[in-house]
């Protein structure tokens, strides 16, 4: 027998045709464990189709949710907060920076009332959403493509990123925190993002709350090198403390309506 949450996961899944983990963990304020017991029973009853950090209807061909589509469902209410608190410092007239990633895809689609701005990027999802405003001058570095985030990386676009200066550089990051700075989870996303700092004067990094708790391999700098961090509400106290004691301005963007 289906508890009122299994049969609300049941109607979601038949409006969105997929759904994750932390979005539902999100969405009834349970643990990522007790979802995913959820997710089991009801896969059993044959109501679902478990996937890599989901579930898809039963009637949904056999592939799972792409890594990129699985984070894309992850804090979206929080993303578009901090999306729409980055956008106060873009001003028209900036040559700005956006990496890859679902935060800065969030930010693109901010952008869409701008009318004169320069935007270099490695995110294929970020191009393309840039693309769609004639205002906006687009950038997209060549390169390898990296299907977790959908960007290039790699030589070519490292080599591109050395000839070009930005005045901002606006990233998304695996993983953050004070003692050792900013990190991704593999080697050629922090390579490209290493680059990318330094053809910037300014730095802001886009992060929910939780990439604090993410224990990312690559380190892509300290801290010292990022100028601002913007949050969302989870984010504890004594991080905000340390992360103002090493300098670094915070701000955190609400995702009340």
């Amino acid at each position: 027998m289906q508890n009122l949450r299994q049969q609300e996961i049941l109607k979601l899944l038949q409006q969105t045709q997929g759904v994750t983990v932390s979005e539902l963990a999100a969405r009834f304020n349970k643990t990522p464990i007790t979802i995913r017991r959820d997710l089991g029973a009801m896969e059993k009853l044959g109501l679902l189709r478990r996937t890599h950090g989901g579930a898809v209807p039963t009637n949904t061909p056999n592939f799972d949710l792409s890594p990129y589509e699985v984070r894309e469902r992850e804090h979206p209410r929080e993303k578009s907060a901090i999306a729409a608190c980055a956008v106060q410092f873009i001003h028209e007239g900036d040559c700005i920076l956006m990496n890859a990633g679902t935060s800065l895809y969030a930010v693109a689609r901010e952008l869409r009332g701008f009318q004169d701005l320069q935007v270099v990027t490695n995110g294929l999802t970020v191009a393309a959403e840039l693309s769609r405003n004639p205002g906006i001058d687009v950038l997209l570095l060549g390169g390898t493509v990296d299907p977790k985030k959908l960007g290039t990386v790699g030589p070519v676009a490292e080599t591109a990123v050395k000839e070009l200066h930005v005045s901002h550089a606006f990233l998304g990051v695996s993983g953050i925190s004070v003692a050792d700075g900013i990190a991704m989870h593999n080697q050629a996303e922090a390579t490209i993002n290493a680059a990318f700092l330094a053809t910037a004067d300014e730095v802001t990094v886009l992060v929910d709350a939780s990439k604090f708790s993410n224990h990312s391999l690559y380190r892509i700098a300290s801290l010292d090198r990022v100028n601002r961090v913007i949050s969302d509400e989870r984010l504890p106290q004594k991080v905000r403390r340390a992360l103002g004691e090493a300098n670094i301005e915070v701000l955190i963007a609400s995702d009340e309506d």
